[in-house]
């Protein structure tokens, strides 16, 4: 993957890059969120070495570039084929993450690192995995993380309730053998997936560097009172590239992050950008951010917060 130099000129390469790659349509085959919501479909990966079943009304991500994870040892692995799947379902966050790596269980190991939580050793169907769980006042999270000969799966849930049927379903689902097909569950493969509407914009021009400037709190109260509060339950940590510690590029970057009422990450406008590909690792890093979307009497709803991402030699 080529690190992208970030100036006043590429921060529109990036977001061409990226808005070049993203079909700004539904998935043609995903329902509304109303009727029906509780139809679930199987996905599956175009080899056939994972699937998982999922609720209809899922919102997808691809982009073929990807982005870098630095090593312990100093160096770099390049997650490409990126593939980002979210549902939000019965008042739970039910995500999918798929790349591609030359050496997928050296990125498993890799980015367990940038993730907190209580690890454990799991194994599904054969294939040794690693799970993270975090328990918190405000909301359950858990992670499982699979690597196959080609990928890296990363299977994940939050709920405000450790004990919710979605979570159950959904980790029972996964397979990583060829699945018996079922009567009842439809199986769509990731080739058949169309990316649902994305935007990434550039702030940097239009004085939003002026507007609320911290970072996005683990929990976020609406204005009304009586509403549930937007819960950052995971956010992980953007990948430091190689020509950016050889420059001894550090600061400050900052995003403005609209949390869908969907449970993804609808829009980014970049409000402060660094060089040498950091803004790039700080893009992805705000998609793979896992949260509970606010709710206003009872329904979900948009919350739109100012990221902060530091970036710091040491």
């Amino acid at each position: 993957m080529t690190n992208l130099t970030v100036t006043k000129y590429s921060v529109l390469t990036i977001i061409l890059i990226f808005c070049s790659q993203i079909l700004l349509a539904q998935d043609a085959n995903k329902a509304t969120a109303g009727s029906q919501a509780a139809e679930w479909v199987r996905l599956q990966s175009d080899n056939g070495d994972f699937s998982i079943e999922m609720p209809r009304n899922y919102e997808f991500f691809s982009e073929k570039d990807g982005f870098v994870l630095g090593t312990r040892g100093g160096g770099e692995l390049e997650f490409k084929e990126v593939k980002l799947l979210t549902a939000y379902h019965e008042k739970t966050l039910l995500s999918i993450e798929s790349y591609h790596l030359e050496n997928p269980k050296k990125g498993l190991n890799s980015i367990i690192e940038y993730t907190q939580g209580n690890e454990e050793n799991i194994s599904r169907d054969g294939l040794r995995g690693k799970q993270i769980v975090s328990p918190g006042d405000k909301a359950y999270s858990i992670a499982q993380f699979f690597a196959t000969k080609t990928n890296l799966y990363v299977i994940s849930a939050v709920s405000r309730e450790e004990n919710s049927p979605a979570i159950r379903r959904f980790l029972a689902s996964a397979n990583f053998k060829p699945a018996l097909p079922a009567d009842n569950v439809k199986t769509i493969k990731f080739s058949e997936l169309r990316n649902s509407p994305f935007a990434l914009t550039d702030e940097t021009k239009s004085g939003g560097n002026n507007q609320n400037q911290n970072a996005a709190p683990s929990s976020i109260k609406p204005p009304d009172s009586d509403s549930s509060p937007l819960i950052i339950a995971s956010q992980t940590r953007p990948g430091y590239t190689t020509s950016a510690r050889m420059k001894g590029v550090t600061g400050i970057l900052r995003l403005r992050v609209t949390f869908s009422e969907s449970g993804r990450v609808s829009k980014l406008g970049i409000v402060s950008f660094l060089p040498e590909g950091l803004t790039r690792q700080a893009v992805f890093a705000a998609l793979r951010i896992k949260f509970l979307p606010a709710e206003k009497n009872g329904k979900p709803i948009s919350v739109t917060k100012v990221v902060e991402y530091r970036f710091s030699m040491y």
